[in-house]
């Protein structure tokens, strides 16, 4: 029987069922070229209401396999969450600060501007004794464990701060993970965990928020149960609101032989993520008739944006058909095929001769405004524009 990976607990019930995906990231070169499927369930704990990937997808297929593919994470919140970390009780210029990932450079940068220059950020294949230069989250998540950590904390002494921005929502095993956190900081020392808030994205039924790389998809409730289910107690929590999805923060210190305070979910959370599973299959056949509508009163559609977001949604909801190609001016991705749906990739300049009267937005929101103004002479000529994110003010009808 699967257990919650937060709270272990067996309450767990099938939620959503996706059935046979590519992954988002494998971009095919021919249309005929085989590609490896792979069951997308996600469970939901009837304890602490978190929402879970059930069956894992192990590390190696989730790799990148090309070595231009990177993952940004939001950073606009930095320097009010730096100037918070400097604030902390006990902190000073001359603490030892870690950083676990290439995710941490920019707050670590952000530090040393402040004074704190005592800092150090994980090597992955030094520290990690990960060789593939394309490895990523998925990757890392497994290294930081007990015993790979224990050792190097023996060689290179335990940290007064670590950080670690936007991988517990990957970890597989997430108590494992978080344990492994605990041997490279100091007796009384701080540990700051970051992960992407998908309530609003639950509360507002935005599918998008779903992606065969996260395990864990965190709201403010189940996050705090997380970390003390782990034995933290946690010292500051903080929501950084974006348009996309909020930024959760929480700075923890371990409390040893503190028993977890265990509480229920939150009802309404627990009822938004019910609906949010519940309506996952109405929800994809009414965007089909959306896209046949668009198709027939307007003309060809193509999609904007070939990244995991477009990915999935077109495979999600079977979309391919309705599709001509996914335009994207990223020169890597020109020429190639999208996973599963086997669209063309073409460089947006080609929506002439494609005869392309729709375009709908795959990227992240916050680009959005941005990507408007770049192609306004497509709105210019007659084009039209529509998002996938229920919150854009060009949301897709449905």
């Amino acid at each position: 029987m699967r257990k919650c990976r937060v709270c272990r607990s067996e309450h767990l019930t099938p939620a959503m069922d996706a059935g046979l995906q590519p992954i988002s990231n494998r971009y095919v070169r021919t249309p005929e070229e085989r590609e490896n499927l792979f069951p997308l369930t996600w469970d939901l704990c009837g304890d602490c209401g978190m929402l879970q990937l059930a069956g894992l997808i192990p590390p190696e297929e989730l790799q990148p396999r090309f070595d231009w593919i990177t993952y940004n994470e939001p950073e606009d919140h930095l320097d009010a969450m730096v100037a918070m970390l400097g604030g902390l009780a006990g902190m000073s210029a001359q603490k030892k600060i870690l950083g676990i990932s290439f995710k941490d450079d920019t707050t670590l940068r952000r530090l040393g501007h402040k004074g704190f220059k005592n800092t150090y950020r994980l090597d992955p294949l030094k520290d990690l004794g990960i060789t593939c230069p394309g490895a990523g989250a998925e990757t890392l998540q497994l290294r930081i464990e007990p015993q790979r950590l224990r050792a190097f904390a023996q060689s290179h002494g335990r940290s007064d701060m670590v950080i670690v921005r936007h991988i517990l929502e990957h970890a597989h095993d997430p108590a494992a993970f978080l344990d492994g956190l605990k041997e490279l900081v100091n007796p009384g020392g701080y540990l700051v965990i970051e992960v992407p808030d998908c309530s609003r994205a639950i509360r507002r039924q935005d599918y998008t928020t779903l992606w065969e790389e996260h395990v864990l998809y965190f709201s403010p409730v189940t996050f705090q149960c997380c970390l003390r289910e782990a034995g933290f107690s946690l010292k500051q929590f903080c929501i950084y609101p974006y348009a996309f999805e909020d930024s959760l923060v929480g700075v923890v210190q371990a409390a040893p032989g503190s028993a977890a305070e265990r509480g229920g979910p939150d009802s309404q959370a627990m009822a938004d993520v019910r609906r949010f599973a519940d309506g996952f299959k109405d929800h994809g056949a009414a965007v089909r008739l959306a896209f046949e509508r668009m198709r027939r009163e307007h003309g060809r559609i193509a999609a904007l944006g070939a990244g995991h977001l477009a990915s999935s949604y077109i495979n999600f909801f079977d979309l391919g058909p309705l599709i001509e190609c996914v335009m994207d001016d990223d020169p890597h991705k020109e020429g190639l095929f999208m996973p599963g749906s086997r669209l063309p990739i073409l460089p947006f300049r080609t929506w002439p001769e494609n005869n392309i009267k729709v375009c709908a937005l795959m990227i992240n929101p916050m680009s959005e405004d941005k990507v408007l103004s770049r192609y306004a002479s497509f709105l210019e000529q007659g084009g039209m524009f529509v998002s996938i994110f229920p919150e854009s003010r060009l949301a897709l009808k449905i």
